[in-house]
């Protein structure tokens, strides 16, 4: 897939793959901030890009870019190895048409844990189902053969709120966007597997509250 910005890198689709270590993860709910309350979170989540590493940073900025073009902060919950946690995340479907007809896109559910998100799962659906996490120390994935699920979009509904000039400084938001709130009914499953185990990580099925963000070429 090819957006003409900077909010999905090719990283966010290889860390899905890539064979690495897994950490455990603690929670943290967020409901419904308001505009002040998302400008106090993205600021904290910018601080947390000093010092991450490349994989990490890359997914705080894909966050921050979503607050910024309209995404609101709800709440999925995910269960790994049968324990099931609500955490504060942001979800966007990307889709990218040509004189309004749409030809591509990409859902994407950045979920994290912990005052200055130290991990970060990444659910995703583009041609088929996708689930990860990132930390500092690593980036995971299930195999694809793993993998089972599926989105369904609402009708794109409403306006969103965007964040443009209430973000920090350092974060570049993309333009070109058009945006609008809808809901995506999804539920996934995949096995990561890790030394000494594997992890049997579940998006029970569930309706997550996000953004459709439109790139439109003539």
């Amino acid at each position: 897939m090819h957006l003409p910005r900077s909010l999905h890198t090719p990283c966010v689709l290889a860390i899905l793959i890539a064979p690495m270590v897994a950490v455990a993860c603690s929670s943290e709910s967020v409901t419904a901030p308001t505009v002040s309350q998302r400008a106090i979170i993205a600021a904290r989540l910018d601080s947390a890009r000093v010092g991450a590493s490349a994989e990490r940073a890359a997914q705080l900025l894909t966050i921050l870019q979503e607050i910024a073009l309209g995404a609101p902060i709800g709440t999925v919950r995910l269960s790994v190895n049968g324990k099931t946690t609500t955490y504060p995340m942001v979800a966007s479907y990307d889709v990218q048409a040509v004189a309004g007809r749409p030809f591509d896109s990409l859902y994407l559910v950045d979920a994290w844990s912990g005052a200055a998100a130290d991990t970060i799962w990444v659910i995703a659906y583009y041609r088929a189902a996708l689930v990860g996490f990132v930390t500092n120390d690593t980036a995971l994935g299930a195999p694809p053969t793993t993998v089972t699920g599926g989105v369904t979009p609402s009708a794109a509904f409403g306006s969103c709120v965007a964040l443009r000039t209430q973000v920090p400084q350092d974060v570049t938001v993309p333009f070109g966007f058009g945006c609008q709130r809808q809901n995506v009914a999804t539920e996934m499953s995949g096995r990561i597997t890790v030394p000494g185990g594997t992890l049997d990580v579940t998006v029970p099925s569930q309706t997550i509250a996000g953004v459709r963000l439109l790139a439109n070429a003539p």
